[in-house]
C-alpha cells in the first residue's frame, strides 16, 4: 500500500483548504500544525508507571538520607565550635580575676560562679551557659600563677577539652 496524500475530491469534502491532506493510514484529517494522537501505554491515558514513581521514592530517600547524615554533622561541629568559645570566655574571665586579685582561684564551684573564698568568678548567668555549652568540668586545678582545666563538649563525641591559659583539643 502506497503512503502517498493526496488532495480529496472537491465534490465529496467542500471547499478545503490547500494545506489540509487526508493520508490512507490516518482516518481523520490533520492540519500541519496539530500533532498526531500519541499511543498510550496498555490502554492507559495518562499517569506514572509503578516502576517511574518506585525510581522516584529512592531517589529521594537517599537525597534525604544524605542530608540527615550531613546536618548530623554540621551540628556536631557547632556544639564543638560552642564549647572552645564559652572555654575562651572562662580564660578570659579567669584573666581578669587574676589581674584583680593576683592569682588565680585555687577552687571554683562551677554551678555557682564562685571560688573557695566565696569570691565571684563569674555570675549565675554564666553559670548556666557553662552548663548548657559544656557536657562536663571533668576538672580546675590551680597552682596560683597557672591553672589546668579538663571539660568535654557537648557533642555526640564528647571531646575532652584542656585548657592552660590556651585551649587545647586532646581528643576528636
Amino acid at each position: 500500500m502506497s503512503h502517498q496524500t493526496y488532495p480529496p475530491p472537491a465534490d465529496r469534502m467542500g471547499a478545503l483548504s490547500p494545506d489540509i491532506r487526508i493520508t490512507p493510514t490516518l482516518r481523520h484529517a490533520t492540519l500541519p500544525f496539530q500533532r498526531r494522537p500519541a499511543q498510550t501505554r496498555s490502554g492507559c491515558d495518562k499517569g506514572f508507571t509503578m516502576v517511574e514513581l518506585l525510581v522516584v521514592l529512592v531517589i529521594l530517600g537517599v537525597l534525604i538520607s544524605i542530608s540527615i547524615f550531613a546536618y548530623g554533622n554540621y551540628v556536631n561541629k557547632a556544639r564543638l565550635t560552642v564549647a572552645v568559645s564559652t572555654l575562651e570566655t572562662l580564660r578570659l574571665t579567669l584573666e581578669n580575676f587574676h589581674i584583680d586579685y593576683g592569682g588565680y582561684p585555687a577552687d571554683i564551684d562551677f554551678s555557682t560562679g564562685e571560688d573557695d573564698l566565696g569570691r565571684t568568678v563569674f555570675d549565675n548567668q554564666f553559670a548556666l551557659q557553662l552548663s548548657d555549652d559544656l557536657f562536663a568540668v571533668d576538672s580546675y586545678n590551680s597552682a596560683g600563677l597557672g591553672y589546668t582545666l579538663f571539660a568535654r563538649a557537648n557533642n555526640r563525641q564528647r571531646t575532652l577539652l584542656k585548657m592552660v591559659p590556651e585551649i587545647t583539643i586532646i581528643q576528636d
